[in-house]
Order: C-alpha cells, then structure tokens, then sequence
C-alpha cells in the first residue's frame, strides 16, 4: 500500500536558499515580480503570482524531501522569492509570443521544445531559449506555432482566403505581416460579410498562424479590465460574430492598435492600481460595418468575405488537414518577409505616408518578398482607407451635411451658431430628430473635430479660430494620393 505524502516542517529561510538555486527572479518595468527557471532542461519564465510557480515550488519541494510543503512554507517562500525579485533582482522586459533585441526579432513558437524564431536582416534561423536574449512568457491558451519550413511560399494561402474582392488579399497578407512587427501601431482587420461567409473560419486560420491559442476567437470582453488582463496574456485578440461596439471599447481598440494605458483596478485589491501599457493586433468580425467612430476606422483595414457556393464548400476536418500542412511554408514565406523588411527599413524613405504610417513602412520595407509588384501595397491601402473615410462619413450626419453644404454653397465661413443654422438647411427632418444631430452650437463644434481628418481625406478642411470671434471655416484642397506621390519621387 502507497504511502500517504506528509506535510513537512522546514525553515523557510534554508528552503528559499534551495529555491533560488534553481531559478534567478527579477522584476519588470511596472513593478512585476517574476522568476527565470530551468524546467526539464530549458528555460521558462513565470509571474511569481501565477499558478505555475507554486506548482514548481511545490514540485522542487517534493523532489528534495519526498513530503508535500506546508501552506505556511509555500506562502513564505513565495513572499521571499517576490522580494528578492522586487527589491534585490534585475530589472527585465517580458515579452508575449513577439519581441525584439539588438536588430533581430524573436518569435516564440510555444512548443514543448521552447523554441524560438530568431530573426535578422540576412534571415531566419530556429533557436532554443538559453540561446536567446528574450524572456517570454506563455498562457495556459497559448498553443504551439506551426514549425516554420525554408523555401516558403505564400501560394497556399490563396486557397484559405475567401474575400469579395481579389485584390484585397494584399491587405490580408499585409495584416498578417503586421503582427511581426515588433512595436506597431497596428491596424485593427474587420472582417465582414454575410451570414455563412467564412468570416469567423477566416479569423481563425489568421490567429491559428501568428498567435495560435485555445479558442482561438472569443466574445467581446464586458469591460475595460477583462479587456486589459487579456491582452496581456495574448499576441493578438481576436473577437467574433460583433453587432456593436460601445464608446468605452471603441476607445479601448483605439489605444491597443496605436497606444495608450489602461489603468483598471488590480485583482483581490480594493485600491491598488494595474497599469498596462500595450499595443497589439486585434481581429473582428461581423456582419454590419461595426466601425462608425472616426478615430477606431481610421485605425482599421476592412475586408469582406463573398458567399460560398455549396460545390465549393469544404469540410472542416478537411480543411483542417489541408492548413495543418499548408502552414509551415506560409510561415515560411511570413519570416523571409520579415527578414526583409528589416533589411530594408532603414532605406525606405516615402514621400507622403497615409495613416498608420509604422504599418505601411513595414510592408513596403518587406515588398521584395511578397508576392505583388512594387506601389500595389500603398495603392491598395489608400483605397481601402478611402472606402472606410467614405462610409463613416456617408454614416455620420454631421460629415455628410457639411459635404452637401460645401457642395450647395462653395467655402464657408461663420461662427457655430450661424453653421449649425445653415446645416439644418440641408439636412432632412428625419436626421435632424436623430439624438446625434446636435442642437446646440458646441456641440456642433465638437462633432466637427471628430470627423475633421475623414473630411480633410475628402479635400474639406474646416479650421476653428482660435482668438476673437469664434469662427468655423470650411474649405476645400487638393487631395493627395499617397501611392501617386511615392511613385512620382521614384520609391
């Protein structure tokens, strides 16, 4: 008959000597305890809060006794080991699935073997973690990345891409190419389309490639600090089957896609505060334009996904068979890209750049590697952000009605109260009974702002003054074509 494990009685102090012969803590930039351990021959790093360290305690403990450890002992241990972290260990970043060191990026293919992509301007190479300057940390979601192959190539991707217009497949393979960039701003991907389109498949396979985790898409978070603590534990985010989104998550996406903290209160506390300061790539998808805040269009690629015939149909465990093998060589084809752009970023220089400008350097510093001709990534953003400023403009009364009074009337200048008047003059009644239509004079003023740079993308520029008389002036420019300017300086 097995013996019972006993709870034994050691000092702490002895015991936290032992622990710290296999593991070296340290703290992050925010104040973050953690631990750097090798586990079975490789390296792992831990938060000191997270279950897995006090399994390994737990484990170490075992191993050196062959008795279970006291509560008591766990909890001192643990309180040792944050100290030592917090006030005696290196200062270190912590890095999720993506990072960069010294010219060379660092992808962590969460597999068993604790592998990583080492990436440099003259190519890719796999590496084990002792190698590796970088410490990543792993959720219990994440899953292992496909293996990348040498040779790649991007020629079976087409067949999992179901969109509406061909040429948009550029904008898919650019977002894909985005999530390696080490820093961003990264464009947020909405995917649309109808019912039965492939919209939530679509999310899938692109998450399965550059963040594959379990599930791989999800529900929206209910609030800002669900929101944060996910995306901390996550390369990328991705949402499925939306019908709305709130003002507090519009803003959220906002500062994930370009930047920006969230400050939200910390686990079990009452008054301590979690800072998180992340931007990362986010995946959505719906059936409706999701989007109608200029300041979250403005940060987003749109692609819609075309009815599926039934003959053309595949079924899923088909399918699944068919990616599985199609994703080494894409990947692949994703790291030799990647390689060149960072051989080339430091040569790039654009005349004009369009917004989400870090994105579009990125893509045209790896254009050499992907499979389209120079100019059709800037020529195919620049239409796909046309498209968008067109819609939310067509979709905000207030852009719409200043588009049809330019129109009507030519430059315009007055104060607020004189627009607002001269709007409603070619605004039907229906939308003027619409809560968004402003009926006071500021509030006219501060609709204006937010749709200024979609009007401004339309050659409408309205100016606010800003002494004397408070005076609004609108006037029309010339537009610029980013894709025809780079051309004309040769790049």
């Amino acid at each position: 008959m097995e013996k019972t494990p006993t709870i034994a009685k050691t000092d702490p102090l002895s015991f936290f000597e032992k622990v710290k012969s296999i593991c070296e803590p340290f703290r992050t930039s925010s104040g973050e305890p953690f631990i750097s351990a090798r586990v079975d021959g490789h390296i792992e790093t831990m938060a000191t809060k997270n279950k897995e360290f006090s399994l390994l305690i737990a484990r170490f403990y075992y191993e050196q006794y062959g008795k279970v450890p006291s509560a008591s002992l766990m909890k001192n241990t643990i309180n040792m080991v944050e100290a030592e972290a917090l006030f005696n260990g290196p200062e270190r970043k912590v890095s999720v699935r993506v990072a960069e060191e010294d010219d060379a990026i660092f992808v962590d293919l969460a597999n068993k073997q604790r592998e990583q992509v080492k990436i440099t301007a003259k190519g890719w190479t796999i590496i084990q973690a002792q190698h590796s300057p970088i410490f990543f940390v792993r959720s219990p979601r994440m899953v292992p990345m496909a293996r990348p192959a040498e040779n790649g190539s991007f020629e079976k991707l087409w067949d999992f891409i179901n969109l509406e217009a061909e040429h948009d497949k550029v904008l898919a393979l650019s977002w894909l190419l985005s999530t390696f960039q080490p820093n961003g701003p990264y464009p947020i991907l909405n995917i649309q389309g109808e019912q039965g389109t492939g919209k939530s498949t679509l999310c899938k396979l692109f998450r399965e490639l550059v963040d594959p985790a379990f599930p791989a898409i999800t529900s929206l978070p209910k609030s800002e600090r669900d929101l944060a603590i996910s995306s901390f534990k996550s390369r990328v985010l991705a949402f499925d089957n939306i019908s709305h989104i709130s003002d507090w998550l519009s803003d959220a996406f906002c500062r994930l896609s370009t930047g920006g903290g969230f400050a939200t209160r910390a686990l079990y506390t009452d008054d301590a505060e979690a800072v998180f300061d992340i931007k990362m790539p986010l995946i959505v998808n719906g059936i409706t334009e999701l989007f109608t805040r200029h300041d979250l269009s403005d940060r987003a690629i749109f692609l819609t996904t075309k009815h599926i015939p039934k003959e053309k149909r595949m079924p899923e465990g088909i399918m699944k068979v068919k990616w599985k093998e199609a994703k080494p060589e894409i990947m692949g084809a994703i790291f030799d890209a990647v390689s060149t752009a960072l051989k080339n970023k430091d040569s790039i220089k654009l005349e004009l750049y369009p917004r989400m400008a870090d994105f579009t350097h990125w893509v045209v510093s790896a254009e050499p590697a992907l499979p389209w001709n120079k100019y059709t990534f800037i020529n195919e953003y620049t239409n796909n952000r046309l498209k968008i400023i067109d819609n939310a403009i067509e979709s905000d009364p207030v852009a719409s009605s200043v588009q049809l009074l330019i129109k009507k009337n030519g430059n315009w200048s007055s104060t607020p109260t004189e627009l607002l008047a001269a709007l409603n003059t070619v605004t039907s009644e229906e939308v003027k009974r619409l809560k968004i239509w402003p009926k006071r004079a500021n509030i006219l003023s501060a609709k204006l702002r937010r749709c200024a740079s979609f009007l401004r993308e339309r050659s409408i520029e309205i100016e606010f003054s800003k002494s004397g008389q408070r005076n609004i002036t609108i006037h029309t420019q010339e537009l610029q074509n980013p894709e025809v300017k780079n051309q004309a300086a040769g790049i």
